[in-house]
């Protein structure tokens, strides 16, 4: 971009200066050029990781209830506590499983790359200000430097038009160079804070989902371990009135006397 409005933005280009249509299909072409489709097939690249990642992490929980309910040894050991707790513990990690397993099953990886991708349209194009339609992210970002672009060359062919183009378009040239530099590098900044938001709002959606679907378990395990607390904290304190009982047993005049 600097080097096309150093080489474009000259008194000798005057006339096409005048002409902003032709100048903005210009650097359309000839700077953003295939910018749109960058930056639409690295969004698609972000969108097919989140998706996946997302599919991976409900495998996972799948994959770990179903280790739960094979793990015979685990629940041998957790019987002998009593039937009806591996009764339970059995029965919600067969139910939780199963919601699990469902959740894999109906996950439509096309529809959530979509739908993930479509937010993240609207965000831009709501941060932007812009009415996109159907166009694709990159458009907007090259909508967004194209206006840009052709504001900053408005302020040159003012100038000139004023008749101080001799004097004053270098400056201005050098004017519309920061402009635009300043233009993209917060356009890249929104675009990317406009991303990490969208991307961090599905991540605690997704979270959120994993969690439902866990619940009657972590409920089950957290119920349990306030029971086995409590239980240890009643032997704890039997172990202490046993002990004072054989201390009290073992304390001299105490036990059954002996015949003279």
């Amino acid at each position: 971009g600097d080097a096309w409005l150093e080489e474009n933005i000259r008194f000798a280009n005057i006339r096409e200066l005048f002409r902003q249509e032709k100048v903005s299909e210009r650097f359309k072409r000839e700077v953003v050029g295939d910018t749109e489709e960058l930056v639409d097939e690295r969004v698609d690249e972000l969108v097919d990781w989140m998706v996946d990642r997302n599919l991976k992490q409900w495998r996972m929980v799948v994959d770990y209830v179903n280790r739960r309910r094979q793990a015979d040894y685990d629940e041998r050991l957790i019987g002998e506590v009593g039937d009806g707790f591996e009764y339970n513990r059995g029965q919600l990690l067969r139910s939780v499983g199963k919601n699990a397993q469902d959740v894999v099953q109906r996950y439509d990886r096309e529809h959530e790359s979509e739908k993930l991708a479509l937010s993240i349209q609207g965000a831009v194009a709501q941060t932007a200000a812009l009415e996109v339609g159907a166009v694709g992210i990159g458009a907007v970002v090259v909508a967004l430097a194209t206006t840009r672009f052709v504001d900053a060359t408005g302020i040159i062919a003012a100038a000139i038009i004023a008749g101080y183009g001799l004097f004053i378009l270098p400056n201005r040239r050098r004017k519309a160079r920061d402009e635009f530099r300043e233009t993209t590098d917060a356009l890249r900044e929104r675009l990317g804070e406009v991303v990490r938001r969208q991307f961090e709002a599905e991540l605690a959606r997704s979270i959120e989902r994993m969690r439902e679907a866990i619940a009657p378990y972590t409920r089950f395990v957290r119920s349990e371990h306030a029971r086995m607390t409590r239980a240890g904290e009643d032997l704890a304190a039997l172990d202490i009135e046993v002990v004072a009982l054989k201390d009290g047993i073992s304390a001299p005049g105490v036990g059954p006397k002996t015949p003279t």
